[in-house]
C-alpha cells in the first residue's frame, strides 16, 4: 500500500500553509529529541508522520505500507541506516523520497552515496528548511497550488514532551538547597547523560 493508491478525490491538496498534507513520512529515528522535532514540524506541515526506532522496526513498516517520504537516522541501535538506504534505493516501486539524517555533517556523501536523494543535519528545528528539502524532490502534483510565505519559524521540543525530565519529588523540597543538585541528577538518571545542558 502507498499513499498514491487512493483515489485522487480522497486525497487532500496541499496549500500555501499545509504544502505537505497527505503525505506520509516514515521517519527511522531512535532520538526522543529528533521525533519530536519532527513530529512538531509535520504538524506543522500539514504531513503524517509514522516512527520505526530501528532497522528491524522500519523493515516491518515497510512490509506493510509504502510511505511517500522516508527519513532515516545514519546511527541506529540495530546499525547503520545507510544500509535501509542502499536497499531501498534498489527496490521497485522506489520510494518517492529518500533522506539521511545525522548530527555529524560529514555523513552527507556516504548517505548520498548510498542512494539517498537527500540530508537533514540535526539537530532539526527549521521548518521552512524541511518544508523545501522535502518539497524539492516531490513530483509536481504534490506541490502547493501559488506562491506561499516561507514560515520562519525553529521548533524547540519541549524537554518534558519527550520524556527526558520528569518533575523534582516534593520531598527534594525538604533537602538542603546545595545538596538538590545532587539529587535531582540522582532521580533524572538515566536521562541526565544526554539532557539538553540549558535544562541541566
Amino acid at each position: 500500500m502507498n499513499d498514491r493508491e487512493f483515489s485522487p478525490l480522497s486525497q487532500p491538496l496541499p496549500s500555501a500553509n499545509r504544502p505537505l498534507l497527505g503525505l506520509t513520512i516514515l521517519a527511522v529515528e531512535d532520538s526522543h529529541h529528533a521525533c519530536e522535532a519532527l513530529r512538531l514540524i509535520c504538524l506543522r506541515s500539514g504531513a503524517r508522520l509514522r516512527r520505526a526506532d530501528c532497522l528491524r522496526s522500519a523493515r516491518r513498516h515497510l512490509q506493510v505500507y509504502r510511505p511517500a517520504v522516508l527519513i532515516v537516522d545514519l546511527g541506529l541501535p540495530d546499525g547503520s541506516g545507510l544500509e535501509l538506504i542502499a536497499d531501498l534505493q534498489n527496490a521497485r516501486p522506489r520510494i518517492g523520497a529518500i533522506l539521511a539524517t545525522s548530527g555529524e555533517s560529514a555523513q552527507c556523501g556516504a548517505a548520498r552515496a548510498a542512494g539517498a536523494d537527500g540530508f537533514l543535519p540535526k539537530p532539526l528545528g527549521s521548518v521552512a528548511s524541511f518544508q523545501e528539502t522535502v518539497l524539492g524532490l516531490l513530483p509536481a502534483d504534490r506541490q502547493p497550488m501559488g506562491p506561499r510565505r516561507l514560515p520562519d519559524e525553529v521548533l524547540h521540543p519541549d524537554p518534558i514532551a519527550y520524556g527526558l525530565i520528569w518533575p523534582m519529588p516534593w520531598c527534594c523540597w525538604a533537602i538542603p538547597r546545595r545538596h538538590r543538585r545532587w539529587t535531582m541528577r540522582c532521580n533524572f538518571w538515566p536521562a541526565w547523560p544526554i539532557m539538553p545542558k540549558t535544562h541541566r
